[in-house]
């Protein structure tokens, strides 16, 4: 399988993200759409963590951005995400590569940074969507 172009993004780096690592994505990468990934949210604090799922009826909103300048920018993220080469271990997060369906029908391969710890004590954001969790 190739090496994605593409980022999906479902927590704080949304295009309407205030933190500082979102900025920089946003102006190091070209937003592309929304687009919706199979897997649960669970809240964890300030930010959320997706995990993948079988279940059809599972779904979790994000935004979409093209890479343009992938080792420079994914190392950066991947540092922010817990989960550089020199983070502490166990990594909090792990990134992979996941089939994530555009609004227009189009599927993409996408960077995803999956939460790499145990969920079951975490509440779930059971409609997939922090940024309107977070208006509630």
């Amino acid at each position: 399988m190739p090496t994605p172009d593409f980022l999906f993004v479902y927590g704080t780096l949304r295009k309407d993200g205030r933190v500082p690592m979102a900025k920089r994505l946003h102006r190091s990468a070209q937003y592309i759409g929304q687009g919706t990934l199979r897997g649960r949210l669970y809240d964890l604090g300030s930010y959320p963590g997706f995990r993948p799922s079988q279940d059809p009826d599972d779904s979790v909103t994000g935004d979409i951005f093209k890479i343009t300048q992938p080792s420079n920018l994914l190392s950066l993220l991947d540092a922010y995400e817990g989960c550089a080469p020199n983070s502490p271990r166990p990594f909090q997060y792990r990134r992979q590569s996941l089939q994530v369906a555009m609004a227009n029908g189009t599927d993409l391969f996408c960077w995803v940074y999956v939460f790499n710890r145990d969920t079951i004590n975490l509440p779930r954001i059971k409609n997939g969507d922090y940024g309107s969790y977070l208006k509630r």
